[in-house]
Protein backbone atom coordinates (compact mmCIF):
# COMPACT_ATOMS: atom_id res chain seq x y z
CA UNK A 1 0.00 0.00 0.00
CA UNK A 2 1.09 3.73 -1.31
CA UNK A 3 1.09 6.70 1.06
CA UNK A 4 -1.84 8.22 -0.54
CA UNK A 5 -4.42 4.92 0.31
CA UNK A 6 -2.49 4.86 4.22
CA UNK A 7 -3.34 7.94 4.59
CA UNK A 8 -6.79 7.87 3.22
CA UNK A 9 -7.37 4.50 5.53
CA UNK A 10 -6.46 5.98 8.77
CA UNK A 11 -7.56 9.76 8.11
CA UNK A 12 -4.12 10.95 8.55
CA UNK A 13 -2.25 13.67 6.48
CA UNK A 14 0.98 12.71 4.28
CA UNK A 15 2.97 15.13 6.40
CA UNK A 16 1.61 13.30 9.73
CA UNK A 17 2.36 10.09 7.99
CA UNK A 18 6.19 11.18 7.17
CA UNK A 19 6.56 12.80 11.14
CA UNK A 20 5.88 9.35 12.53
CA UNK A 21 8.26 7.43 10.20
CA UNK A 22 10.52 10.19 11.67
CA UNK A 23 10.06 9.42 14.72
CA UNK A 24 9.94 5.82 14.42
CA UNK A 25 6.04 5.07 15.19
CA UNK A 26 5.50 3.73 11.71
CA UNK A 27 8.08 1.61 9.63
CA UNK A 28 7.42 0.88 6.08
CA UNK A 29 9.38 -0.22 3.90
CA UNK A 30 11.32 2.05 1.32
CA UNK A 31 12.38 1.72 -2.09
CA UNK A 32 13.46 4.52 -4.04
CA UNK A 33 11.22 7.73 -3.41
CA UNK A 34 8.04 5.62 -2.28
CA UNK A 35 6.56 4.14 0.66
CA UNK A 36 5.26 0.80 0.72
CA UNK A 37 2.97 0.10 3.87
CA UNK A 38 2.51 -2.92 5.34
CA UNK A 39 -0.66 -5.24 7.76
CA UNK A 40 1.88 -4.40 10.64
CA UNK A 41 1.72 -0.61 9.34
CA UNK A 42 -1.43 -0.52 9.22
CA UNK A 43 -2.08 -2.00 12.46
CA UNK A 44 0.34 0.77 14.06
CA UNK A 45 -1.59 3.42 12.55
CA UNK A 46 -4.70 1.77 14.51
CA UNK A 47 -3.20 1.87 17.31
CA UNK A 48 -1.73 5.21 17.35
CA UNK A 49 -5.68 6.91 16.35
CA UNK A 50 -6.90 4.81 19.63
CA UNK A 51 -4.21 6.11 21.89
CA UNK A 52 -4.75 9.00 20.74
CA UNK A 53 -8.91 8.88 20.89
CA UNK A 54 -8.24 8.15 24.66
CA UNK A 55 -5.85 11.30 25.11
CA UNK A 56 -1.87 9.83 25.54
CA UNK A 57 0.46 11.96 24.58
CA UNK A 58 2.59 11.45 21.39
CA UNK A 59 5.70 10.89 23.96
CA UNK A 60 3.90 8.00 25.39
CA UNK A 61 2.23 6.86 22.11
CA UNK A 62 5.70 6.53 20.94
CA UNK A 63 6.97 4.79 23.44
CA UNK A 64 4.75 2.04 23.17
CA UNK A 65 4.92 1.41 19.74
CA UNK A 66 8.71 1.47 19.94
CA UNK A 67 8.53 -1.05 22.63
CA UNK A 68 6.15 -3.42 20.45
CA UNK A 69 8.41 -2.48 17.32
CA UNK A 70 11.93 -3.62 19.22
CA UNK A 71 10.22 -6.88 20.48
CA UNK A 72 7.02 -7.92 18.18
CA UNK A 73 7.03 -11.29 20.07
CA UNK A 74 7.44 -9.89 23.60
CA UNK A 75 3.20 -10.74 23.95
CA UNK A 76 2.92 -11.06 28.16
CA UNK A 77 5.11 -8.49 28.45
CA UNK A 78 3.32 -6.31 25.62
CA UNK A 79 0.51 -6.62 28.08
CA UNK A 80 1.25 -5.79 31.28
CA UNK A 81 2.82 -2.63 29.30
CA UNK A 82 -0.73 -1.72 28.05
CA UNK A 83 -2.20 -2.60 30.98
CA UNK A 84 -0.19 -0.50 33.15
CA UNK A 85 -0.45 2.72 30.48
CA UNK A 86 -3.79 1.85 30.26
CA UNK A 87 -4.72 2.15 33.96
CA UNK A 88 -2.33 5.10 34.18
CA UNK A 89 -4.82 7.11 31.84
CA UNK A 90 -7.57 6.11 33.28
CA UNK A 91 -6.64 7.33 36.59
CA UNK A 92 -5.92 10.84 35.00
CA UNK A 93 -8.96 11.11 33.17
CA UNK A 94 -10.41 10.44 36.98
CA UNK A 95 -8.31 13.28 38.31
CA UNK A 96 -9.37 15.62 34.88
CA UNK A 97 -13.35 15.04 35.53
CA UNK A 98 -12.99 15.79 39.05
CA UNK A 99 -11.48 18.89 38.08
CA UNK A 100 -13.95 19.32 35.47
CA UNK A 101 -16.36 18.89 37.89
CA UNK A 102 -15.05 21.48 40.24
CA UNK A 103 -14.43 23.82 37.70
CA UNK A 104 -18.55 23.43 36.76
CA UNK A 105 -19.51 23.58 39.72
CA UNK A 106 -17.52 26.83 40.60
CA UNK A 107 -19.04 28.58 37.51
CA UNK A 108 -22.86 27.27 37.52
CA UNK A 109 -21.90 29.41 41.06
CA UNK A 110 -20.83 32.14 39.73
CA UNK A 111 -23.84 31.87 37.24
CA UNK A 112 -26.10 32.02 40.10
CA UNK A 113 -24.60 34.86 42.26
CA UNK A 114 -24.75 37.16 38.75
CA UNK A 115 -28.83 36.20 38.74
CA UNK A 116 -29.02 37.22 42.19
CA UNK A 117 -27.01 40.10 41.74
CA UNK A 118 -28.87 41.54 39.29
CA UNK A 119 -31.48 44.28 40.33
CA UNK A 120 -32.62 45.01 36.22
CA UNK A 121 -34.28 48.42 36.27
CA UNK A 122 -36.77 48.92 32.56
CA UNK A 123 -35.28 52.80 31.99
CA UNK A 124 -37.78 55.36 29.97
CA UNK A 125 -38.23 59.30 29.20
CA UNK A 126 -37.91 60.47 32.47
CA UNK A 127 -40.69 63.31 32.71
CA UNK A 128 -38.66 65.48 34.78
CA UNK A 129 -36.79 65.64 31.27
CA UNK A 130 -39.50 66.78 29.05
CA UNK A 131 -38.23 70.83 29.62
CA UNK A 132 -34.76 70.01 27.98
CA UNK A 133 -36.65 69.21 24.91
CA UNK A 134 -37.66 71.37 21.82
CA UNK A 135 -38.12 71.64 18.32
CA UNK A 136 -34.64 71.64 16.54
CA UNK A 137 -36.45 73.43 13.67
CA UNK A 138 -38.44 76.03 15.59
CA UNK A 139 -37.36 75.61 19.34
CA UNK A 140 -40.98 75.77 20.50
CA UNK A 141 -41.86 73.35 23.01
CA UNK A 142 -43.12 70.42 22.29
CA UNK A 143 -46.78 68.17 23.27
CA UNK A 144 -46.19 64.92 24.79
CA UNK A 145 -48.92 62.25 23.33
CA UNK A 146 -47.92 59.43 26.07
CA UNK A 147 -49.80 55.88 25.16
CA UNK A 148 -47.33 54.69 28.70
CA UNK A 149 -46.50 56.10 31.35
CA UNK A 150 -44.37 54.34 34.46
CA UNK A 151 -42.71 55.02 37.75
CA UNK A 152 -42.76 58.79 35.97
CA UNK A 153 -41.18 57.64 32.70
CA UNK A 154 -42.70 57.44 28.99
CA UNK A 155 -41.99 54.30 27.65
CA UNK A 156 -43.71 55.35 24.85
CA UNK A 157 -45.73 57.51 23.00
CA UNK A 158 -45.06 60.75 21.03
CA UNK A 159 -43.89 64.61 21.48
CA UNK A 160 -44.68 67.05 18.72
CA UNK A 161 -44.51 70.61 17.60
CA UNK A 162 -46.61 72.84 15.65
CA UNK A 163 -44.62 72.67 12.74
CA UNK A 164 -45.30 69.16 12.32
CA UNK A 165 -41.91 68.06 14.14
CA UNK A 166 -42.86 64.76 15.38
CA UNK A 167 -40.40 62.62 18.06
CA UNK A 168 -41.51 59.62 19.13
CA UNK A 169 -40.96 57.52 21.79
CA UNK A 170 -40.14 53.93 21.59
CA UNK A 171 -39.24 51.57 24.32
CA UNK A 172 -38.63 54.71 26.18
CA UNK A 173 -36.11 56.01 23.63
CA UNK A 174 -36.38 59.36 21.97
CA UNK A 175 -36.72 58.30 17.73
CA UNK A 176 -36.33 61.18 15.59
CA UNK A 177 -36.67 60.45 11.91
CA UNK A 178 -32.70 60.84 10.92
CA UNK A 179 -32.33 57.89 13.03
CA UNK A 180 -30.93 54.91 11.24
CA UNK A 181 -32.86 51.79 12.06
CA UNK A 182 -30.51 48.47 11.03
CA UNK A 183 -31.63 44.85 10.74
CA UNK A 184 -28.49 43.43 12.72
CA UNK A 185 -28.98 44.18 16.61
CA UNK A 186 -25.65 45.14 18.63
CA UNK A 187 -24.90 41.89 20.82
CA UNK A 188 -21.88 41.27 23.29
CA UNK A 189 -20.60 39.01 20.79
CA UNK A 190 -20.22 41.82 18.33
CA UNK A 191 -17.92 43.61 21.33
CA UNK A 192 -15.95 40.58 21.81
CA UNK A 193 -15.31 40.58 18.14
CA UNK A 194 -14.59 44.54 18.07
CA UNK A 195 -11.85 43.59 21.29
CA UNK A 196 -10.64 40.20 19.67
CA UNK A 197 -10.24 42.00 15.63
CA UNK A 198 -8.91 45.70 16.98
CA UNK A 199 -5.03 45.89 17.63
CA UNK A 200 -4.61 45.69 21.07
CA UNK A 201 -2.45 49.24 20.76
CA UNK A 202 -5.70 51.29 19.30
CA UNK A 203 -7.85 49.67 22.66
CA UNK A 204 -5.14 50.61 25.02
CA UNK A 205 -4.62 54.10 24.19
CA UNK A 206 -8.39 54.50 23.59
CA UNK A 207 -9.02 52.92 27.26
CA UNK A 208 -6.11 55.96 28.29
CA UNK A 209 -7.84 58.57 26.81
CA UNK A 210 -11.18 57.92 27.81
CA UNK A 211 -10.89 56.87 31.70
CA UNK A 212 -8.35 60.30 31.18
CA UNK A 213 -11.32 62.22 30.41
CA UNK A 214 -14.05 60.71 32.65
CA UNK A 215 -11.46 61.24 35.64
CA UNK A 216 -11.71 65.19 34.44
CA UNK A 217 -15.07 65.47 34.53
CA UNK A 218 -15.80 63.52 38.06
CA UNK A 219 -13.07 65.90 39.64
CA UNK A 220 -15.29 69.01 38.02
CA UNK A 221 -18.22 67.85 39.83
CA UNK A 222 -20.45 68.56 37.78
CA UNK A 223 -24.10 67.47 38.20
CA UNK A 224 -26.40 69.46 35.27
CA UNK A 225 -27.54 68.14 32.21
CA UNK A 226 -24.35 66.49 30.32
CA UNK A 227 -24.30 65.06 26.67
CA UNK A 228 -23.04 62.25 25.04
CA UNK A 229 -22.44 62.87 21.32
CA UNK A 230 -21.97 59.30 19.22
CA UNK A 231 -22.42 57.26 22.38
CA UNK A 232 -21.86 54.05 20.52
CA UNK A 233 -22.26 51.03 23.02
CA UNK A 234 -20.94 53.26 25.61
CA UNK A 235 -17.62 53.51 25.83
CA UNK A 236 -17.16 56.77 27.37
CA UNK A 237 -20.65 56.59 29.47
CA UNK A 238 -20.06 53.29 31.17
CA UNK A 239 -16.66 54.25 32.14
CA UNK A 240 -18.08 57.50 33.42
CA UNK A 241 -21.07 56.11 35.89
CA UNK A 242 -18.78 53.09 36.53
CA UNK A 243 -16.53 55.95 38.40
CA UNK A 244 -19.69 56.73 40.43
CA UNK A 245 -21.04 59.83 38.61
CA UNK A 246 -24.48 59.65 38.87
CA UNK A 247 -25.58 63.12 39.87
CA UNK A 248 -27.10 65.10 37.05
CA UNK A 249 -28.70 64.26 34.15
CA UNK A 250 -27.34 61.64 31.24
CA UNK A 251 -28.56 62.12 27.51
CA UNK A 252 -26.35 59.25 25.40
CA UNK A 253 -27.14 60.24 21.84
CA UNK A 254 -26.36 58.10 18.99
CA UNK A 255 -27.77 57.64 14.95
CA UNK A 256 -27.89 53.85 15.07
CA UNK A 257 -30.92 52.87 17.07
CA UNK A 258 -29.16 49.59 17.24
CA UNK A 259 -26.38 50.40 18.95
CA UNK A 260 -27.91 52.69 21.53
CA UNK A 261 -30.62 50.08 22.31
CA UNK A 262 -27.84 47.84 22.93
CA UNK A 263 -26.55 50.63 25.61
CA UNK A 264 -30.10 51.03 26.48
CA UNK A 265 -29.65 47.14 27.80
CA UNK A 266 -26.58 47.39 29.53
CA UNK A 267 -27.56 50.33 32.16
CA UNK A 268 -30.82 48.68 32.35
CA UNK A 269 -28.99 45.35 33.43
CA UNK A 270 -26.33 47.21 35.46
CA UNK A 271 -29.17 48.76 37.38
CA UNK A 272 -28.27 52.38 36.65
CA UNK A 273 -31.66 54.06 37.94
CA UNK A 274 -30.30 57.68 37.29
CA UNK A 275 -31.76 60.72 34.90
CA UNK A 276 -31.12 58.65 31.41
CA UNK A 277 -32.57 59.81 28.31
CA UNK A 278 -31.54 57.53 25.49
CA UNK A 279 -31.74 60.05 22.11
CA UNK A 280 -31.61 58.32 18.38
CA UNK A 281 -30.99 60.83 15.87
CA UNK A 282 -28.16 62.76 13.93
CA UNK A 283 -26.40 65.32 15.94
CA UNK A 284 -27.37 68.31 14.00
CA UNK A 285 -31.04 67.29 14.62
CA UNK A 286 -30.40 66.92 18.78
CA UNK A 287 -33.92 68.04 19.77
CA UNK A 288 -32.94 70.09 22.96
CA UNK A 289 -33.17 73.76 24.06
CA UNK A 290 -30.52 76.11 23.42
CA UNK A 291 -28.77 77.21 26.85
CA UNK A 292 -29.21 73.76 28.25
CA UNK A 293 -26.07 71.74 28.30
CA UNK A 294 -23.67 72.15 31.62
CA UNK A 295 -21.03 69.20 29.46
CA UNK A 296 -20.07 67.70 26.73
CA UNK A 297 -18.31 64.76 26.46
CA UNK A 298 -17.15 64.12 22.24
CA UNK A 299 -15.06 60.67 21.37
CA UNK A 300 -14.20 60.66 18.24
CA UNK A 301 -17.18 62.27 16.19
CA UNK A 302 -15.83 64.80 15.28
CA UNK A 303 -14.44 63.25 11.83
CA UNK A 304 -18.09 61.63 11.27
CA UNK A 305 -19.81 65.08 11.08
CA UNK A 306 -17.74 67.60 9.49
CA UNK A 307 -19.40 68.92 6.46
CA UNK A 308 -19.39 72.40 4.41
CA UNK A 309 -16.50 73.70 6.92
CA UNK A 310 -18.64 73.00 9.69
CA UNK A 311 -17.18 71.23 12.53
CA UNK A 312 -19.01 69.48 15.22
CA UNK A 313 -18.58 72.11 17.99
CA UNK A 314 -20.50 74.71 15.02
CA UNK A 315 -23.27 72.34 15.66
CA UNK A 316 -23.70 72.19 19.26
CA UNK A 317 -22.59 75.11 20.55
CA UNK A 318 -26.29 76.78 20.44
CA UNK A 319 -26.85 74.04 23.23
CA UNK A 320 -24.37 75.12 25.52
CA UNK A 321 -24.82 77.62 28.51
CA UNK A 322 -22.45 80.40 28.75
CA UNK A 323 -20.27 78.60 31.59
CA UNK A 324 -20.08 74.70 30.21
CA UNK A 325 -17.33 71.74 30.32
CA UNK A 326 -16.38 69.95 26.81
CA UNK A 327 -14.28 66.68 27.28
CA UNK A 328 -13.15 65.89 23.79
CA UNK A 329 -11.01 62.96 22.61
CA UNK A 330 -9.61 64.12 18.71
CA UNK A 331 -7.82 61.75 16.45
CA UNK A 332 -4.82 63.80 15.35
CA UNK A 333 -3.28 62.71 11.81
CA UNK A 334 0.68 62.81 11.55
CA UNK A 335 0.07 61.02 8.32
CA UNK A 336 -3.24 59.32 6.47
CA UNK A 337 -3.04 57.94 3.03
CA UNK A 338 -5.28 58.38 0.06
CA UNK A 339 -6.37 55.15 0.63
CA UNK A 340 -8.20 56.09 3.71
CA UNK A 341 -11.60 57.22 2.16
CA UNK A 342 -12.31 58.80 5.65
CA UNK A 343 -9.35 61.00 6.62
CA UNK A 344 -8.20 61.53 3.51
CA UNK A 345 -10.56 64.39 2.34
CA UNK A 346 -10.00 66.14 6.13
CA UNK A 347 -6.95 65.89 6.37
CA UNK A 348 -6.55 69.62 6.60
CA UNK A 349 -8.49 69.44 9.62
CA UNK A 350 -7.64 66.67 11.52
CA UNK A 351 -4.34 68.18 12.85
CA UNK A 352 -3.78 69.61 16.45
CA UNK A 353 -4.50 73.43 15.42
CA UNK A 354 -7.68 73.26 13.44
CA UNK A 355 -9.33 70.32 15.97
CA UNK A 356 -8.73 73.07 19.09
CA UNK A 357 -9.65 75.83 17.33
CA UNK A 358 -13.49 74.27 16.85
CA UNK A 359 -13.22 75.03 20.85
CA UNK A 360 -11.42 78.61 21.50
CA UNK A 361 -13.44 80.48 18.53
CA UNK A 362 -16.34 79.70 20.99
CA UNK A 363 -14.71 80.80 23.91
CA UNK A 364 -13.62 77.83 25.73
CA UNK A 365 -10.28 77.95 27.15
CA UNK A 366 -8.03 74.72 27.51
CA UNK A 367 -8.28 73.33 30.95
CA UNK A 368 -6.24 70.41 30.47
CA UNK A 369 -4.70 67.84 27.86
CA UNK A 370 -2.88 64.70 26.82
CA UNK A 371 -1.42 63.38 23.89
CA UNK A 372 -0.99 59.87 23.61
CA UNK A 373 1.20 57.61 21.91
CA UNK A 374 0.77 56.89 17.97
CA UNK A 375 -1.55 54.19 16.64
CA UNK A 376 -0.95 52.50 13.47
CA UNK A 377 -3.45 50.44 12.52
CA UNK A 378 -7.31 50.20 13.78
CA UNK A 379 -8.64 47.06 12.14
CA UNK A 380 -11.70 46.06 10.49
CA UNK A 381 -14.23 47.83 12.78
CA UNK A 382 -11.92 51.54 13.25
CA UNK A 383 -11.54 52.35 9.42
CA UNK A 384 -10.87 55.69 9.95
CA UNK A 385 -7.11 54.77 10.61
CA UNK A 386 -5.99 52.05 7.97
CA UNK A 387 -2.28 50.62 8.09
CA UNK A 388 -0.55 52.96 5.97
CA UNK A 389 -1.38 56.03 8.56
CA UNK A 390 -0.11 57.15 11.63
CA UNK A 391 -2.63 58.66 14.35
CA UNK A 392 -3.06 59.66 17.97
CA UNK A 393 -5.40 60.33 20.62
CA UNK A 394 -5.84 63.73 21.96
CA UNK A 395 -7.55 63.96 25.36
CA UNK A 396 -8.85 67.73 26.13
CA UNK A 397 -10.77 69.37 28.55
CA UNK A 398 -12.14 72.78 27.83
CA UNK A 399 -14.18 74.95 29.81
CA UNK A 400 -16.36 78.30 29.24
Amino acid sequence: MKIGAFSKKHHMTIDTIRHYISLGMINPIKEGAHYYFSEQNNHQASLINDLKQVGFKLQEIKQVLLYQNLTPLDWSNRQVLHKTIYSRRLSEVKEEMETLRVMEEGLRDKLTQMESDKSPVNLGLPLACLDLLACPRCQQSLSLNATCIRDNQVHDGSLVCGCSYQLEVKAGMLVDASAQETNEALSHEIIMSYIDKTPLNYLLETNKSIGWLADRQVDAQLEGVHLDVGSGFGLYMQTLLAKGKTKGVYICNDKDLATLTFLKSVMETAGIAINLVFLACDLKQLPLKHQTLDSLSTIGTGLLVYEDEQMIMDHLNPLMKDHSHVFALESVYDKVSDQNAYAYEMRHILKEEPLKGQYTRWGYDLAGQVHHPPIYDGGPYEPTIQASDKMHFMSLHYIR
